[in-house]
C-alpha cells in the first residue's frame, strides 16, 4: 500500500512535509493561530471538518473538500458498562446523530454538510503504510 499511498516515489511524499518545517502535534494548534490571525498566519491550514464548522465559519472563511479525500472516522471505546449506554446511544439516537452532525461530526444518520460519494474518499492508510511513511519523514527530518 505504501506505492498507492505515495505514488511509488517516497521521497517527493516525505519532502512535502519536511518542506513545511516544523509540524503541530493537533490540528487545533495551527487552527487556533489561523483564527486569531488570519491570513498573517497562514493563507491555509488543514483541519479537521468538525473543526472548521464549530468554530470556524466566517463570512470569509472557506472549507475545502480535496478530491479524493480521508474522512476520519472516530470510534468510541467503552471501559465500563456505562461506557457502553453512551457508545450505543451514539450511534442510534437520532437527536445525538443530529447534534453531532451539526458540529461537523458524520454519522450514520447525518452523514455532513457535504456529500460525499464513495468517488471522492479513498481509505486511510493502514498502519504499516502509515508507520514507513513516519520513518522516512524522521530520517529525512535528522
Amino acid at each position: 500500500m505504501l506505492n498507492q499511498v505515495t505514488g511509488g516515489d517516497l521521497a517527493a511524499v516525505t519532502k512535502v512535509f519536511a518542506d513545511q518545517g516544523a509540524v503541530d502535534t493537533t490540528t487545533d494548534e495551527p487552527f487556533e493561530s489561523w483564527l486569531s490571525r488570519g491570513k498573517d498566519f497562514a493563507p491555509l491550514v488543514l483541519v479537521y471538518e468538525a473543526q472548521f464548522l464549530d468554530r470556524g465559519t466566517g463570512a470569509d472563511h472557506v472549507l475545502l473538500y480535496p478530491s479524493p479525500t480521508i474522512v476520519s472516522e472516530h470510534t468510541v471505546v467503552p471501559f465500563t458498562a456505562a461506557g457502553a449506554d453512551l457508545a450505543k446511544l451514539l450511534s442510534t439516537d437520532p437527536q445525538l446523530q443530529r447534534l453531532a452532525a451539526a458540529h461537523g461530526f458524520r454519522t450514520a444518520g447525518a452523514p455532513g454538510p457535504v456529500a460525499l460519494g464513495a468517488a471522492d474518499t479513498i481509505p486511510s492508510p493502514d498502519e504499516p503504510t502509515l508507520h514507513a511513511l513516519l520513518i522516512a519523514l524522521e530520517e529525512r527530518l535528522t
